[in-house]
């Protein structure tokens, strides 16, 4: 059944202003990172800043050295509206919007608030960098639609990764789309729906039951996916295992096993052999929700986000 694609004042929703606390670099779990900021608060004292810092983790305790000087305390938090933390040797980012350090058991634990808006630029950049604009603000929405409908962790609302949303840094064309459809969420029998979205499919996507997964409230119907289904994106791997379960937790425990590309997607077929299985599957990732080079093909088709939001979340509608 095609779905009904509408825009609703709902008064009621706090879309406006909110703020979303994100976990960051989490993956890594640092025991120290290096912070350039305008100043920090740690302690009861309040620092300027006019070379990077080196924070570290003292057990649950946070500690900062400038110059010259080590200060500790139970929370670390950076002032200024712009922040970059860098971990030696593997990445370095920029965050916008006020951060905080805290420490448990020699693991620092970093975590940036900002405006719901920002954030849904940042992940829409991160996630299709060089999509086109209709392309883009369906995805803002689905974005924005995951976040707004709450959050996942005990410490911070979300994480920076796949688990979650990937957050790295904004692009214009990115901030354009978040703008132009600003406060816009999905709804599904009056409830907000947890949006979901991966690289790319076969032929067509999952109900989040094919695969295992709970979509909450809202089922996440298949749909057929004509881009994908001209020229899909196929994959081989080996893995020296007897036998798979295509269910994403599965996906997701021989990727943690294996690497994070050995099994690209959940829709393959498989072959026993003496060393293990051989698997030959088409897309990338769990496959549950909106096929982002499906929305991309149907952007590059002259179809506004509208209509890519109603094919791939059937019966919902969209408003603020």
């Amino acid at each position: 059944m095609k779905g009904v694609f509408r825009i609703a004042l709902l008064t009621a929703l706090p879309i406006w202003g909110a703020q979303v606390r994100i976990g960051v670099l989490g993956l890594f779990r640092p025991a120290a990172v290096t912070l350039e900021a305008k100043g920090i608060e740690i302690g009861g004292e309040h620092i300027e800043l006019h070379d990077a810092a080196e924070v570290k983790a003292m057990g649950n305790r946070v500690a900062v050295t400038v110059g010259g000087r080590e200060r500790m305390g139970t929370r670390l938090a950076a002032s200024g509206s712009r922040a970059r933390v860098s971990i030696a040797g593997k990445i370095s980012r920029a965050y916008e919007g006020s951060l905080e350090i805290t420490a448990r058991e020699g693991v620092l634990c970093v975590v940036v608030t900002m405006d719901r808006e920002r954030a849904v630029a940042v992940v829409a950049a991160s996630e299709m960098p060089h999509a086109l604009p209709e392309a883009l603000k369906a995805l803002a929405v689905a974005a924005r639609s995951y976040y707004a409908a709450g959050g996942r962790h005990n410490d911070f609302d979300f994480c920076d990764t796949t688990h979650c949303q990937v957050l790295k840094e904004p692009a214009s064309e990115a901030e354009s789309a978040a703008r132009e459809t600003r406060g816009q969420v999905l709804f599904y029998h009056g409830g907000i729906v947890r949006a979901l979205y991966f690289g790319s499919c076969g032929v067509r996507t999952f109900a989040a039951s094919d695969v295992g997964m709970d979509g909450g409230s809202y089922p996440f119907f298949a749909v057929a996916c004509e881009a994908c289904a001209r020229r899909p994106e196929q994959w081989e791997a080996r893995l020296p295992v007897r036998t798979v379960e295509r269910t994403e937790a599965a996906r997701l425990e021989l990727a943690r096993r294996f690497g994070w590309s050995s099994v690209a997607s959940n829709d393959y077929a498989w072959e026993r052999t003496s060393a293990g299985v051989i698997l030959r599957g088409k897309g990338h990732g769990h496959g549950v929700g909106l096929c982002q080079r499906g929305a991309e093909g149907m952007a590059r088709s002259g179809q506004r986000a509208e209509s890519i939001l109603e094919h791939y979340f059937p019966m919902t509608s969209v408003g603020r």
